[in-house]
């Protein structure tokens, strides 16, 4: 059955011929819905070219394995596989990661928000820069269990992207368009990285939101020099 003809909202498991099982993570409100695949991959569809899961159940992807082994990397940097399953080790200094939450930040388990020494979010901490959004990422922010916080948009933070916004890429989103600078305003209790740096308990972080060009979503540049001067 296509999936026109049932019942598709953010969460649903679906299934797209020729790439395999996914999550609905966006309602595009363009006749397209953005699918976060189980390997990583993703992509906007229209309803007709995927179908709901018979198996709706998440049982399977929220397993975790049975052992978490902590990786050490050739730098020294050790990764914890579940890092909430651990204490924060004395004399470390712990960075804890979060990207494409989505707007939903505030649905993260406690158990699941490890304290930190550095919290970086980085990309898509909204569906597509809504103001409501980024105020209560502030507030999430501010109350997390770590020392820094750093911030980094993504395609989705639409509104982080003036340019492309004003361009005509807000209309595909929002009408009336948003005030980008009243968005930016609102992100608070971090530093917001836009291709720049800043250190941090003493490490050097960079972040930019560019990417190589994904469906005509904001901070997208063609492969190229000028994308590498970007992240580089």
């Amino acid at each position: 059955m296509a999936a026109s003809a049932q019942r598709i909202v953010v969460g649903s498991r679906v299934e797209v011929p020729s790439i395999g099982a996914g999550m609905v993570a966006m309602d595009n409100e363009d006749g397209t819905w953005n699918i976060e695949f189980d390997d990583g991959q993703e992509g906007d569809f229209p309803t007709g070219q995927f179908v709901l899961a018979a198996n709706q159940s998440l049982k399977e992807l929220r397993q975790l394995p049975d052992a978490a082994p902590t990786r050490e990397l050739p730098s020294g940097i050790r990764v914890l596989s579940i890092p909430w399953s651990e204490p924060k080790s004395e004399g470390w200094t712990r960075f804890v990661c979060f990207s494409d939450t989505h707007g939903l930040h505030g649905s993260i388990p406690s158990e699941h928000q490890p304290e930190a020494d550095v919290l970086l979010h980085a990309a898509d901490f909204s569906n597509t820069g809504e103001l409501e959004q980024v105020e209560s990422l502030s507030r999430w922010l501010q109350a997390y269990p770590a020392q820094e916080k750093v911030v980094i948009a993504g395609n989705h933070d639409t509104t982080f992207h003036e340019e492309y916004y004003m361009g005509g890429g807000g209309a595909r989103f929002h009408d009336p368009p948003l005030d980008c600078a009243q968005a930016k305003a609102l992100l608070q209790g971090c530093t917001y990285l836009e291709d720049t740096s800043t250190e941090v308990l003493g490490y050097k972080v960079y972040g930019s939101p560019w990417q190589p060009e994904f469906c005509d979503w904001a901070f997208s540049l063609r492969h190229g020099s000028e994308l590498w001067q970007k992240v580089s």
